[in-house]
């Protein structure tokens, strides 16, 4: 009896231990999907973009242009995932007339760096992109707006609330501060024991985060975009990051501000049903507010 009490015990305080360090550590070390990596030939000419942050990772993309594009979007993607997961988004804002360019955050994709710091860094990733899109012939005159989904949606507020350079910034899915996402990805991933096991992962998460996660926030600085443009969207059955984030992100926005719900979406994709309103409701925001400034965002 005394034997299985013991074992019993033991095999609790192991989960304590292991689950919030793989939860901690699978989040700020993903797997990172290098290959393959297909080049857009079927969306246009395209060039190989690379440069390098302010903490010095150096970062790998796709610059694709039109002739005539007075803007250009950066396009972020999300956690576990590369510039690929983006290539739907690419190709319709490229069929509105804005130049793109999509590349891979710090540990993913081609892309060197060797953590994922869910946003905080990821902020000096979106910089560099901006950056180098100004070191280009002729881009001086170029607009330039910023859309990023789940964690590239966090980054992209994040970078926006910095850089006055970002015209426009649109996120889908981002989270409104990192203690609450790594509170809803514990429940999502580990059930009841979340709640238990989300407090200590993230206090382990801060050694490969090199920041308290409660200090990032989203939610706290996007209302310092202001008087730049701010879309929201998200799925209204997200699990991983709750539809509240939303809000959140959306009551904290200064003006001109949006919300778009994707009524039949979770987290990761955008559902069949909402593809139409999502892409019309994405080009309409940027050739609003880059393309045609003056018009309002209001009836997006």
């Amino acid at each position: 009896m005394i034997l299985t009490v013991c074992l019993g015990l033991s095999a609790i305080a192991a989960l304590y231990l292991a689950g919030p360090w793989a939860l901690a550590y699978w989040s700020t070390h993903p797997y990172r999907i290098r290959t393959p990596i297909r080049p857009p030939t079927d969306l246009g000419p395209y060039i190989d973009a690379t440069f390098v942050t302010s903490d010095g990772v150096r970062l790998s993309g796709w610059y694709l242009s039109n002739p005539r594009a007075k803007a250009v979007v950066v396009v972020c993607h999300g956690h576990q995932a590369n510039r690929t997961q983006c290539l739907p988004i690419v190709r319709s804002l490229l069929e509105e007339g804005l130049n793109v360019l999509a590349f891979d955050f710090r540990r993913t994709g081609r892309s060197d760096g060797d953590i994922s710091t869910i946003g905080y860094l990821e902020r000096l990733d979106i910089i560099a992109a901006v950056d180098w899109i100004r070191a280009q012939p002729g881009s001086n005159n170029l607009s330039i707006g910023v859309f990023g989904h789940s964690m590239g949606g966090a980054a992209a507020i994040l970078a926006s609330a910095e850089d006055h350079r970002i015209s426009a910034v649109a996120s889908h899915g981002a989270y409104a501060t990192l203690t609450r996402a790594i509170d809803q990805r514990g429940r999502f991933f580990l059930g009841l024991l979340g709640p238990i096991l989300s407090v200590p992962a993230a206090a382990m998460g801060r050694r490969w985060l090199q920041v308290d996660p409660a200090m990032v926030a989203p939610s706290v600085v996007v209302g310092r975009i202001a008087p730049r443009p701010v879309l929201i969207l998200h799925g209204s059955n997200d699990p991983l990051v709750c539809p509240e984030d939303a809000r959140i992100l959306y009551e904290s926005a200064g003006e001109p501000r949006a919300l778009h719900w994707l009524r039949h979406s979770y987290h990761l994709s955008v559902d069949r049903r909402d593809q139409s309103g999502f892409h019309q409701t994405l080009r309409s925001f940027f050739s609003r507010t880059l393309l045609h400034p003056n018009r309002s965002i209001r009836t997006i």
